[in-house]
């Protein structure tokens, strides 16, 4: 690991009984940290809003698929920060009940919604070619050195020969992407 950065300059006041009373609660055990949407932003992911916007515009869907989703965008109308997240669901909601009647012999296994009849097939595969766009727009080099940088941080001593009581750490990681769990990895960490 690397050296500590120097912070002499929290050592006086008027940052001292703040910085004491802070290097109590991270030396403490049971430490927990909740890494939230938009943390991958710096290593060059949209976040969930650009995502949406980059799928819904990726040349490989269909038009088939593009009529279904603006069909369920319209359904999140006035809705609040609907993303490509919902849409993913609501197809996967309906691809749900149409297997649902196929598995119970139902006569009619199509599925009407808004005001069109879809079949099994054609909303698995409106999911496929949305979760192959999501691919398409994610997979692509990215830099995890903030990631790593923030891991190291918070595993290494707070000064030198001062360790935690109880070194464990844990994460509860909100993300879509797997970049926090890759510079857990890369830090020998789990």
């Amino acid at each position: 690991m690397s050296q500590p950065d120097d912070l002499s300059l929290f050592r006086s006041e008027p940052f001292l009984e703040a910085v004491n009373k802070f290097e109590e609660l991270v030396t403490q055990s049971g430490r927990i940290f909740l890494i939230g949407a938009g943390c991958s932003k710096c290593a060059g992911l949209p976040l969930t809003g650009e995502l949406t916007a980059e799928v819904l515009k990726n040349v490989e869907l269909k038009e088939e698929s593009k009529i279904i989703l603006k069909k369920i965008q319209s359904l999140f109308d006035g809705a609040t920060s609907a993303n490509i997240e919902d849409y993913l669901s609501e197809i996967i909601d309906l691809i749900a009940i149409a297997e649902r009647r196929r598995d119970r012999s139902a006569k009619k296994t199509a599925v009407e919604f808004h005001g069109e009849t879809f079949e099994l097939n054609q909303l698995s595969e409106v999911a496929d070619q949305v979760k192959r766009a999501i691919v398409a727009v994610i997979e692509k080099d990215v830099s995890i050195d903030t990631h790593r940088r923030f891991i190291k941080t918070v595993h290494q001593p707070l000064r030198p020969n001062k360790y935690a009581q109880n070194q464990g750490v844990d994460y509860l990681v909100l993300n879509y992407d797997t970049l926090f769990e890759d510079a857990l990895a890369l830090e020998k960490l789990s």
